[in-house]
């Protein structure tokens, strides 16, 4: 089995490696000024924020930028020129030292591939996940089957905030240990990005400036 697998391997590379034909492009998948602008932070920025027994703290904006990317296909070990698409993904970092938070909020030109709603992701320490969608006017959209919930306005730290989504981390529904302490929602508006994080005993860490 093992011999076989391989060969199957070395011919692949033979093939791969008998083609001198550049990669082509196929498809080109770019963000919109608006959705870009979802994610509206800067490198460098510095965010403070307050837990709800009074402890303050900031979170800094570790990486925050735009690129593109090449995708490929099974076809890349077959096809002759090799092809990929591209596509464009805004990216930011953000990260406070404690409590020990790191949310990567990630947007993708292509999203809409996957679902019929375009959305984007918020990863907290590389485990918990939230995908907020929105609709062709980059307006955020409301599921209840999703846990995804919209307002008109809501006053977070004493400041009022408008557009706001709630959207419900999946983990916070796998996970049946009611011991443990998870995070359970995020609280997010295009203009100032994260608001707040809600943990499953209803502690919150919320945006002060």
């Amino acid at each position: 089995m093992r011999l076989k697998l391989s060969l199957i391997i070395f011919s692949l590379s033979l093939f791969n490696s008998c083609c001198n034909e550049d990669p082509i492009e196929t498809a080109r998948f770019e963000l919109a000024d608006e959705e870009i602008s979802i994610i509206p932070y800067e490198q460098g920025e510095l965010l403070s924020f307050t837990h709800s027994n009074g402890y303050t703290f900031d979170i800094a904006v570790e990486e925050s930028n735009v690129r593109w990317e090449k995708l490929h296909d099974f076809c890349e070990w077959f096809c002759c020129p090799p092809t990929y698409i591209s596509v464009q993904t805004k990216t930011a970092k953000l990260v406070s030292t404690y409590p020990k938070l790191i949310f990567e909020i990630t947007i993708e030109g292509n999203s809409y591939l996957h679902s019929d709603y375009k959305g984007f992701n918020i990863t907290l320490n590389n485990k918990h996940q939230a995908t907020i969608l929105y609709n062709d006017e980059y307006n955020f959209e409301t599921d209840s089957a999703s846990n995804i919930f919209f307002y008109e306005s809501m006053v977070i730290s004493g400041k009022n905030y408008q557009n706001v989504v709630e959207k419900h981390f999946d983990s916070h529904y796998y996970i049946s240990d009611t011991t443990l302490l998870l995070p359970k929602s995020v609280y997010y508006n295009k203009l100032s990005g994260l608001l707040m994080l809600k943990m499953s005993n209803d502690e919150t860490f919320s945006l002060i400036n």
